[in-house]
């Protein structure tokens, strides 16, 4: 009968057949109950076959042969099953339809006894015909893993089930849907296999214990192999969508962050104790370091900020290996992977041991100081100043090791690298001074170490941290300057390099804030020696070196201009740049900044001739009339442009500044010379262009003005006749600023 029953063609006439064998079954209850066990199975799928006519003939025969339905079912409910789960694998389509069909009402308000022999069978086989190749047979296995689903979930409830019974379940299918779920090739198994496991985790609160490790790994590797495709294929394709990688990674990171996974694993993290932490630290510092995928490592940092926020006692015992662990994951490709291990060191450095905490952060200056790529050096300011946000009290232990290395990354020449660690100091310090004084010894040492470096970059930003302290701290750094000047020093001896005008800015700069360094011993070979430096600099060829060199030798020899005098050792060099005019032979035609580079130095060299002239009477009476005819002549519009000539403005007020007129017998400038520079004045004042040269012009006639009012030159006509002349043509200007400057000279005439 159940061979017919396999041939549709034999239900032509079902209600018959159906009506004979059910009059059969009445007469033969007796004779037939041997057969059940095999009737049964076969007989209560065959109520769910897809041909409607077999289903309605098979449930008429069941109801006529079943008198007790609810008592047969727990007799034979093994035997079926059985049946079912063979039937899933038949080769008739039909057949693996109805066994689905089946299940699905079978599982129905069915216990956890009856279940669990046959959890990981049941699983296995549903997610077979979830794959299947007929779309019936795939929707029909749909409803039967949703219902499977339901029944996993609520049997492994603590509420449901006793902890034993519980605890049976989970041991089955957390380790099935974990590898056979979740690694499978099939898309839908995948998406079923993560939904029960998320519902176990929402629920299944301590059951969970036991298989937290291996759910949170799997999990967090999950991030990246379950992540859409497209994400994957765009990271290929950025710039044919008009997209920045840093706009997709960011993307991907607050996808990876919002995942259903991270929720499940975030769920899970309530429940790890020590225990389960010992199983799940070899596991997570695995996928921290070798990890795959921008969302599995994303997930990982996450997953350490958010036990270190509820499991920091469970987490303390591990934080060492984990800092250890992230010492390298921040270096990674990817800058959002490199900030979310940035972040997540700055959490758990909350747990650290302060020795452990002090080897990542010379790791952190290793890695600094050691790459030239920017995206690689701006890391470890980020992480320092994650840790200083979290972990602000361990921070506080070991500032030695941090903050005088942070005010040295402050002066890194990218923007994004300095503002970082000025964050960095300023949370810690509040920016202020003494900090540096505190932690002056240090820094200092950290700096000498720096200059020996064979990279010109950090000799760079060590020499102009060592020219803010001097200017920040000045005669606090007094006690430093035997180290600190031959450092300097010998860091100059060679050719130029890119960044070298650092370490002359932070020679002249500490020598002109600790004056008194050079009160003690030998003081004026000192003197001499860092003169000597300044001046050999100047005369070095590249222009934008020789220009900073020429600025501070100026700065230099004026702030000590009471004791040293060279002015006559270097103004030949200093009129030559400053006057000659620039060889096209030496010209380079594709260089745009030849010429502008050319005008600077001359404005430089102008400059300096006034800082560098000397207040000895006998060099003025010398060598005045020679440098104010030059000045005077240099300050002719058809002769310099605009800002050569502010220059010659700002040497003249100097070379005035400093003239000795108290022996009116033999005066330290003669009238011709003074008559030559009212000329060169009144081209200025005349200069219809640039108000800033009008300006800077009678600023200087005001200086001359005040300088030579009690001397004889004012009672000479020529002289008095030549000043009012140059302010007449100031009176006419219409800048209201300058009127109001010549009304004040003219009083005080």
């Amino acid at each position: 009968f159940m061979q017919l029953a396999s041939h549709n063609a034999m239900w032509q006439s079902r209600k018959g057949a159906a009506f004979g064998f059910s009059s059969i079954i009445a007469q033969a209850e007796e004779e037939l109950k041997p057969y059940l066990k095999d009737l049964i199975p076969r007989l209560y799928r065959f109520q769910y076959d897809p041909n409607p006519r077999v289903n309605e003939a098979m449930t008429s025969i069941w109801k006529s042969l079943v008198k007790e339905p609810k008592k047969i079912m727990e007799e034979y409910f093994e035997t079926i099953v059985k049946d079912l789960l063979k039937s899933l694998g038949d080769r008739l389509w039909k057949t693996r339809e109805a066994s689905a069909n089946a299940l699905t009402d079978l599982l129905q308000g069915r216990s956890i006894q009856e279940l669990e022999p046959f959890l990981q069978d049941l699983w296995n086989m549903c997610f077979r015909a979830l794959d299947d190749i007929k779309e019936s047979v795939r929707i029909a296995a749909f409803k039967t893993c949703r219902t499977l689903t339901k029944v996993t979930v609520k049997y492994c409830n603590p509420e449901n089930v006793s902890v034993v019974d519980g605890q049976k379940f989970m041991k089955v299918v957390i380790p099935f849907l974990l590898t056979k779920g979740l690694l499978s090739d099939a898309e839908d198994v995948r998406k079923f296999s993560l939904r029960t496991i998320l519902e176990i985790c929402k629920t299944s609160k301590g059951l969970l214990k036991p298989h937290i490790a291996e759910l949170v790994s799997t999990l967090l590797e999950g991030l990246s192999s379950m992540e859409p495709q497209v994400m994957n294929y765009l990271s290929f394709h950025v710039e044919k969508y008009e997209v920045t990688q840093e706009q997709l990674e960011s993307t991907r990171l607050s996808a990876a962050k919002m995942s259903p996974m991270m929720e499940g694993i975030e769920s899970c993290v309530d429940y790890i104790d020590t225990g389960v932490m010992e199983e799940l630290t070899p596991k997570l510092l695995q996928l921290i370091r070798k990890g795959l995928g921008l969302p599995t490592k994303a997930g990982c940092a996450r997953f350490l900020v958010t036990m270190t926020l509820k499991q920091a006692t469970t987490l303390r015992p591990f934080a060492d290996n984990i800092m250890k662990a992230l010492s390298g994951s921040i270096l990674d490709n990817s800058s959002a992977v490199r900030k979310s291990y940035a972040v997540a060191a700055g959490y758990v450095a909350h747990l650290s041991t302060d020795s452990t905490l002090i080897r990542f952060i010379g790791h952190l200056k290793k890695i600094y100081c050691d790459n030239s790529e920017q995206d690689i050096r701006s890391i470890a300011g980020i992480t320092v100043l994650e840790i200083s946000r979290h972990a602000s009290d361990e921070m506080k232990r070991i500032y030695v090791e941090i903050l005088p290395f942070a005010y040295y990354g402050m002066h890194d020449s990218d923007d994004g690298i300095k503002n970082v660690w000025t964050e960095v100091w300023d949370e810690n310090t509040a920016g202020s001074t003494g900090a540096i004084k505190l932690y002056l010894k240090e820094l200092i040492d950290l700096l000498s170490k720096l200059m020996e470096s064979p990279s010109w970059l950090t000799k760079r930003q060590a020499a102009e941290t060592i020219a803010d302290v001097a200017k920040t701290i000045e005669q606090s750094l007094l006690p430093y300057m035997k180290l600190v000047l031959p450092l300097l020093i010998n860091g100059l001896s060679g050719r130029t390099w890119v960044g070298k005008e650092a370490l002359v800015q932070a020679l002249a700069t500490s020598s002109i804030y600790c004056k008194e360094y050079f009160d003690q011993g030998d003081s004026q070979v000192k003197l001499n020696e860092v003169s000597n430096v300044l001046i050999r600099e100047s005369k070095k060829t590249n222009k934008q070196y020789k220009r900073n060199c020429l600025d501070n030798l100026g700065l230099f020899a004026d702030a000590y201009n009471n004791r040293l005098d060279i002015y006559t050792e270097v103004k030949d060099f200093l009129i030559e740049l400053a006057i000659g005019e620039q060889n096209p032979d030496e010209m380079d035609e594709d260089d745009a900044n030849e010429q502008p580079l050319f005008l600077l130095v001359k404005a430089s060299a102008m400059k300096c001739l006034g800082l560098v002239w000397s207040k000895n009477r006998e060099v003025q009476l010398h060598h005045s009339k020679e440098l104010g005819t030059i000045l005077a002549e240099s300050l002719g519009s058809g002769k310099n442009i605009w800002n050569v000539r502010l220059g010659v403005l700002a040497s003249l007020e100097k070379f005035i500044e400093k003239l000795d007129f108290t022996d009116d017998k033999e005066l330290v400038l003669d009238e011709e010379t003074l008559i030559k520079i009212f000329g060169g004045l009144k081209e200025g004042l005349m200069d219809a262009k640039y108000s800033v040269v009008r300006t800077a012009s009678l600023n200087s006639l005001k200086k001359i003005t005040e300088k030579i009012n009690d001397t004889k030159l004012m009672s000479s006509g020529k002289v008095r006749q030549g000043l009012l002349d140059t302010l007449s043509i100031a009176e006419k200007d219409p800048v209201p600023g300058i009127s109001e400057l010549v009304k004040e000279i003219r009083k005080s005439i």
